[in-house]
C-alpha cells in the first residue's frame, strides 16, 4: 500500500508546463470560439430567413388562389350571362 501512495504522490506532484503549452491552449480556445460564432451566425441567419421564406411561400400560394378564384368567377359570370341571354332573347 505504501508503494501505491508513493506512486500517487509522485504522479500528482506539481510539474512545470511544457514550453508553448499556454499558447496552444489559448489558440485552441480562439479557434473553438471562432467556430462557435460561425455556427451562431448561421443559426441566427436561418432563424430569420426560414420564417420569411415560409411567409413568402404562403403569400405566393394565396396570390395563386386569388387568381384562380377571379378566373372561376369570370367564367361563371360569362356562363350566367349566356344563360340569361338564352332565357330572355332581345325583342325588337
Amino acid at each position: 500500500m505504501i508503494d501505491l501512495e508513493r506512486e500517487l504522490a509522485r504522479a500528482l506532484r506539481p510539474q512545470e508546463a511544457p514550453a508553448g503549452f499556454a499558447e496552444r491552449v489559448l489558440r485552441a480556445d480562439r479557434s473553438r470560439r471562432a467556430r462557435r460564432r460561425t455556427w451562431l451566425a448561421a443559426a441566427s441567419f436561418a432563424l430569420v430567413l426560414l420564417p420569411a421564406g415560409w411567409a413568402y411561400q404562403r403569400h405566393q400560394q394565396q396570390q395563386r388562389a386569388e387568381a384562380q378564384l377571379r378566373l372561376a368567377l369570370e367564367v361563371a359570370s360569362e356562363r350566367l350571362n349566356l344563360a340569361l341571354q338564352r332565357l330572355n332573347p332581345p325583342t325588337e
